[in-house]
C-alpha cells in the first residue's frame, strides 16, 4: 500500500515519527511528513485523492507490523480509523455533487424563465389574433351593409329607368297640339335622366369602395 504523495510504502519507516501514517478527516491516509508538506503547499488544504477540504487535525494511525510480514505479504491492517472502501475513490465527492446540484438548479431556473417568456409571447400573440378577428368581423359586417345598400340603389335605378322608358313612350304619343305638355315632359325626363346618372355614379363609387373593403378583408384573413 503506497503513499499517494511520495509513492513509497506506507509501512516504510513506521517507527520514524516523520514516516508514520496519518489520516485526514475524509479517511485517506498518507505519510505524516508528506501530508504536512502537501497541506502547506496546497492552496485549498484539500485531500490529494478526493479533494475534500481539510480543516481539522491529522489523525495518527498506530500500526503493529512485522517487517517480514510487510515484505512478504504486504501491509498489515491498521488499528486506527478505518479507511474508506476502495471503490469510494470512484464515487463523486460532496463538493462535486453540490456543484452538480447548483448547475442543474441554474439550468432549471433558466428553462423556467424561457417557458415564462414563451407563455407571455403566446398570450400576446393570442390577444393580437383575437383583436384582428374582431376587426375582421367588423369589416365583414360593413361589407355586408354596403352590399345591401348597393343592391337597394341598383333596384331603385332600375325602377327609374323603367319610369323613364314609360315617359318616353308617352312623349312619342303626344301630337303637336300638346307641345307645352311635351316640353314639360322633356324637362321631367331630363331631370330623371340626371337623377339616374347621379344614381349610377353613386353605385359605381359604392362598388369601388366595396372592392377596396373586400381586398382589405382578404389581406386580414391571410394574417
Amino acid at each position: 500500500m503506497p503513499c499517494i504523495i511520495c509513492y513509497q510504502s506506507m509501512f516504510k519507516g513506521v517507527d520514524d515519527a516523520g514516516g508514520r501514517p496519518v489520516a485526514l478527516e475524509c479517511g485517506h491516509a498518507f505519510h505524516q511528513t508528506c501530508t504536512a508538506e502537501w497541506l502547506a503547499h496546497s492552496s485549498r488544504s484539500d485531500c490529494p485523492v478526493c479533494k475534500t477540504a481539510h480543516v481539522g487535525r491529522l489523525l495518527p494511525l498506530f500500526i503493529d507490523v512485522d517487517e517480514d510480514d510487510v515484505l512478504s505479504s504486504g501491509p498489515a491492517t491498521p488499528t486506527g480509523p478505518e479507511s474508506p472502501a476502495s471503490d469510494s475513490d470512484d464515487e463523486p465527492s460532496r463538493k462535486e455533487l453540490e456543484d452538480r446540484v447548483t448547475e442543474l438548479t441554474s439550468a432549471l431556473e433558466a428553462q423556467t424563465l424561457r417557458v415564462q417568456e414563451q407563455e407571455t409571447q403566446a398570450a400576446t400573440h393570442a390577444a393580437a389574433v383575437a383583436q384582428r378577428d374582431r376587426e375582421l368581423s367588423a369589416e365583414r359586417a360593413r361589407v355586408a351593409s354596403l352590399q345591401a345598400g348597393a343592391a337597394r340603389s341598383r333596384a331603385h335605378a332600375c325602377e327609374q329607368q323603367e319610369e323613364l322608358r314609360a315617359l318616353s313612350g308617352q312623349l312619342r304619343d303626344i301630337g303637336p297640339v300638346h307641345s307645352a305638355a311635351a316640353e314639360y315632359l322633356k324637362t321631367e325626363i331630363a331631370g330623371l335622366e340626371a337623377v339616374a346618372q347621379s344614381r349610377k355614379a353613386r353605385i359605381a363609387e359604392l362598388e369601388k369602395l366595396l372592392a377596396g373593403i373586400r381586398s382589405t378583408s382578404n389581406r386580414m384573413s391571410w394574417w
